[in-house]
């Protein structure tokens, strides 16, 4: 049995010439020599993994790394090939793929293990023989994980400072800011800052390639007064020095670090594997490889829009408008294809028909664009993730860009509603816990939606009386003013609904209960900071 390869390493990223760590061959030596069982290769990687996970010979997870430097070196070629960025050379994406091999990973609790393990040893406990050569698996495994991490990183550099904190998730943010030290108290005002932010600044937006400016002065006193809503005292430069903080953690922790490996002898080289081994920090959480494209489901969203809106229309008699057709299969829960033709005058068929022909058309814009502006190359695993997400993009595209859109205009402009601007903040807006959660909201159905939204009206009712005495009436007086609101933007979502797509009045009866639906669930999602801040 040919053993070098559990004990050498490429000289180069040209792969032409392996160089032999003279420790790790004694310690193979010694090893076979006590267990001569131990003498092929589908013995040795058990092994090897097992003694990582004992913590038994501190050589085992360079012996492992040994084995695939193949894997390393194809993964680092194939990045260099398909996802060229300025500044990285093959040499460091042979880098990045070796030090990810010393990256913390979950075991799943069906193998027997639940605790974190070097990426490395994931990689081996998950290969099986039927899966093919374990270099060409674990190439692929390693490509995946290391194209979410450099998109992040792209994307986390091209960000102004207040385009990373739009575009940043809560739970991303309270990482960061934990893996710095900074204390619980600290912790809870930078995130108080942030939610302030993300209130006041969310909905704001810029022409594609420009970055998002500085808050203006007015924005600025709306965070501060959102920050002081939540308990927390603090001036604008406070605020401020908050959100740089939250700025800093967040591009600390999606910064990548490259250190050229030309021409690094044996002895820096295996310098650097032990004091990555020493640094590995065992706290990353399985499921971070798809928050790593969290942030830019908005720009598809974006383009998606502006899809949507030129697909091509068939210039025949009584041909189904492609806008109003996804509009309304996207935007109202439950109503389906067979309720759709009823009110487009044709059959069910056709509707299933014209909406696969649609989201075809949709995919493979949204597969170009993403190839163009992201480097993502038209694989059939990249299209396959796309088509799994587009579905949820259209939902969220369709009712929070449009439908929710409309109603937030209508509070702001209808005369009639604008006086109800602080009864359905006090009412909506001042829930314990922002219970409410838009993507999980997408994958509901009709039902489970009904039921969410009923939840939520009954947490808001608990405090039915205080609000009501705020407002000089008693509950049920209360409830009437809420329902006539209701009721007076379902009427506003109708009739844009009428005059936009062209619906009958006889047709809006179809599209009342969605209608309503809809209402209730953009109650419990409106940003009620900036309406507010609107109407004083």
């Amino acid at each position: 049995m040919d053993t070098s390869k559990f004990y050498t390493f490429f000289q180069d990223y040209r792969g032409s010439t392996r160089i032999r760590d003279r420790k790790l061959e004694r310690n193979l030596a010694r090893l076979l020599q006590q267990r001569p069982d131990l003498n092929n290769e589908s013995a040795l990687l058990p092994y090897f993994c097992e003694e990582v996970q004992q913590d038994s010979d501190p050589l085992a997870l360079q012996h492992l790394c040994a084995y695939l430097e193949p894997a390393c070196l194809s993964t680092a070629r194939q990045l260099d090939s398909d996802f060229n960025i300025n500044g990285y050379s093959l040499s460091d994406y042979l880098q990045l793929a070796r030090k990810q091999l010393f990256e913390p990973k979950i075991i799943p609790a069906q193998q027997g293990l639940k605790r974190e393990v070097p990426y490395i040893v994931w990689l081996c406990l998950e290969y099986k023989s039927n899966k093919g050569n374990i270099t060409n698996y674990a190439s692929l495994k390693l490509r995946s994980v290391l194209l979410s991490q450099l998109f992040k990183h792209q994307e986390t550099a091209r960000l102004s400072d207040w385009g990373l904190l739009k575009n940043s998730s809560k739970t991303a943010l309270r990482t960061a800011l934990e893996k710095t030290g900074i204390s619980e108290g600290k912790i809870q005002r930078c995130l108080g800052a942030w939610q302030g932010f993300r209130a006041v600044y969310g909905q704001i937006t810029v022409p594609q390639n420009r970055k998002l400016p500085e808050p203006t002065e007015a924005q600025w006193m709306a965070i501060c007064q959102y920050f002081s809503e939540q308990n927390l005292t603090g001036d604008i430069p406070e605020v401020k020095n908050l959100l740089k903080t939250c700025v800093q953690v967040l591009r600390e922790r999606n910064l990548i670090q490259i250190i050229s490996l030309d021409g690094v002898d044996e002895a820096v080289q295996e310098k650097q594997q032990l004091e990555m081994v020493e640094q590995c920090e065992f706290q990353q959480l399985e499921g971070e490889e798809k928050e790593a494209l969290e942030a830019r489901d908005q720009q598809l969203i974006d383009f998606l829009g502006a899809t949507i809106a030129t697909l091509p229309k068939n210039n025949r008699k009584n041909s189904i408008d492609p806008l109003k057709l996804v509009i309304l299969y996207y935007s109202f829960p439950g109503l389906n294809e067979t309720q759709i033709g009823k009110l487009l005058g044709v059959n069910q068929s056709t509707i299933s028909r014209h909406l696969e022909k649609h989201k075809t058309s949709i995919l493979e814009s949204l597969a170009q664009w993403c190839q163009q502006e992201w480097g993502l190359p038209l694989t059939v695993e990249n299209n396959h993730a796309l088509s799994e997400k587009l579905e949820t993009l259209l939902k969220d595209y369709c009712r929070n860009r449009v439908f929710f859109c409309v109603l937030r205009r209508s509070l702001k402009c209808h005369p009639d509603l604008k006086t109800d601007r602080k009864l359905l903040s006090d009412y909506f807006g001042n829930l314990p816990e922002k219970l409410w959660d838009k993507a999980s909201e997408l994958e509901l159905k009709p039902s489970e939606l009904s039921n969410k939204v009923s939840q939520l009206n009954q947490g808001c009712e608990k405090n039915g009386s205080t609000i009501a005495g705020a407002f000089h009436c008693n509950e049920i007086e209360l409830q009437d003013k809420l329902q006539a609101t209701k009721a007076k933007l379902s009427q506003q979502l109708q009739y844009w609904v009428k005059e936009t797509l062209g619906l009958t009045e006889g047709n809006l009866d179809a599209i009342a209960e969605p209608s309503r639906l809809l209402v209730d669930t953009f109650l419990h999602q409106a940003d009620y900071a900036i309406l507010e801040q609107e109407r004083r």
